[in-house]
């Protein structure tokens, strides 16, 4: 059960480097969690358990399979190219005047994320992983600036701060810890 530990270790890892920020978060602002609507916390919860947890799986099913700078190859390549067109495809939908840009990318990246992953584990050659990896990694990262903004947009004024800095916090700790 390698896996489980290493996931266990990157959850801890990454959720201890998001503590000092939520806590910072905590002490400047005054917290109104109250204020937060239950489709922002499902937002929240939606984009931590299924975006990242999944792209976490796939990474740590990869390096079963391959080296592990073969597998972080497509690991860096999906994911710089998902963040950079999903940010652009954000733009262009909230210049059309749709307000909800960031959750029709989350829609997007999850869609392509169930495409992908399903279709993952299936391959049977080395080359026929590494692509379907880059694929994987480009929609679990498609959505992670629009769920960062989208984030900041669904929480209060008050308390924008602490609202993503949660987001950060949870996603770390439940997703990865999982």
């Amino acid at each position: 059960t390698q896996p489980k530990r290493e996931v266990a270790q990157a959850g801890w890892q990454i959720g201890l480097g998001c503590l000092p920020i939520a806590v910072v978060g905590l002490a400047v602002e005054q917290p109104q969690l109250a204020a937060l609507s239950s489709i922002g916390w499902a937002s929240m919860l939606y984009m931590t358990l299924i975006q990242f947890c999944l792209c976490y799986v796939c990474w740590f099913a990869a390096l079963e399979r391959l080296p592990a700078a073969t597998a972080s190859l497509g690991t860096l390549l999906g994911r710089v190219v998902g963040v950079l067109a999903g940010g652009r495809v954000a733009d262009m939908l909230a210049a059309r005047g749709r307000r909800d840009s960031a959750l029709r990318v989350g829609i997007i990246g999850a869609l392509g994320m169930l495409v992908s992953a399903t279709a993952y584990p299936l391959a049977d050659s080395a080359t026929v992983v590494v692509a379907w990896l880059v694929v994987v990694n480009f929609f679990a990262a498609f959505p992670w600036g629009a769920a960062s903004a989208g984030a900041a947009q669904i929480v209060p004024p008050a308390m924008r701060a602490q609202g993503v800095a949660l987001y950060g916090f949870v996603t770390s700790l439940v997703s990865l810890g999982l």
